[in-house]
């Protein structure tokens, strides 16, 4: 039976997405206003805006090798980008209900994407064919995201929870959820590990992103600083940054590097999109994760200043 969710239809946003550039690093985000921006982080500027989608963009992720970005929307569908071109290059169609959530797994051969009933399914990204279909869970499917070692997926749901799921292809409980995170006060919109595995971060309408540790399952620390309900948050490459999109039109960038004297802070945000950020997604980097970080903070104005408020603009 379809829900009718009143408030996502007319609010619902984004994710967060990252690629592989030589000298920037480079963000994607899609948004209710039906547009993905390409953004280089340092400077804060918009690189490209790509149109196509018919309805709002839910959420956008890049494969490993950076060479496609794909977006998932309120339109049913999920689009593949090329990112040398920044073009579309094919559409798949197969999801009846809204898509929610799209995630590579390390190796980029495949491809999950979770909609509004609750369904999970995996893709060829050779054939871009699906190979597997999960129906595990009565609620909304907001997010998904594989582990490194693409034995388990973690996904965020309509009921405030995050469930874990075994998809090693030779275990016996493949399909099965063998772990349920709680402790959001709202709708759990965005999943994702860190490159060891040993974190999941997690984005909620509840206007937090709280980290896990995934050998105890435990809340070890929660990011707040956004106005409005968080819709996606991501780890960088380095996985000691973490990004997140908000209906508060934003973008911060976190430090969670448990060494850094800013551990727990927003240490820029970038502005530009016209309406809520649904995803966003960084491209794969050859830029050590301290550099990175030692230029964003070089953009302070003021190192008096909260963090929260630091200028991203030249």
């Amino acid at each position: 039976m379809t829900k009718n969710y009143l408030p996502l239809a007319i609010l619902l946003l984004g994710s967060i997405a990252t690629t592989n550039c030589m000298q920037n690093y480079i963000l994607a985000s899609g948004s209710h206003d039906e547009t993905i921006k390409i953004w280089n982080v340092i400077s804060g500027k918009t690189i490209k805006t790509l149109k196509g989608h018919k309805n709002p963009i839910t959420s956008i992720a890049f494969s490993p090798d950076g060479k496609s970005l794909v977006s998932g929307s309120r339109d049913k569908t999920i689009k593949i980008w090329n990112t040398e071109l920044w073009k579309e290059s094919k559409t798949l169609t197969d999801h009846e209900n809204i898509v929610y959530s799209v995630a590579f797994n390390k190796q980029g051969t495949f491809l999950i994407s979770g909609d509004s009933e609750g369904t999970i399914k995996i893709w060829n990204t050779k054939s871009w064919t699906n190979v597997a279909t999960i129906k595990g869970h009565e609620e909304s499917t907001f997010s998904v995201a594989f582990n490194t070692k693409g034995t388990h997926i973690a996904s965020g749901y309509f009921d405030n929870t995050i469930k874990i799921w075994n998809v090693d292809p030779k275990s016996d409980t493949f399909g099965t959820a063998i772990k349920t995170l709680t402790g959001h006060e709202n709708i759990v919109r965005s999943v994702a590990f860190n490159k060891e595995d040993t974190l999941i971060a997690s984005g909620s309408l509840d206007k937090t992103i709280k980290i896990w540790n995934t050998t105890s399952w435990k809340n070890v620390v929660t990011l707040q600083g956004h106005t409005l309900p968080v819709c996606s948050a991501t780890f960088s490459p380095g996985g000691k940054i973490i990004a997140s999109g908000s209906w508060d039109k934003t973008i911060k960038i976190w430090d969670v590097n448990p060494k850094s004297n800013t551990f727990g802070t927003a240490i820029t945000t970038l502005t530009g999109h016209a309406k809520d950020v649904n995803s966003i997604a960084f491209k794969p980097l050859e830029m050590e994760p301290s550099k990175f970080q030692q230029k964003l903070l070089e953009k302070r104005k003021d190192p008096k200043l909260d963090p929260i408020k630091i200028i991203t603009q030249d």
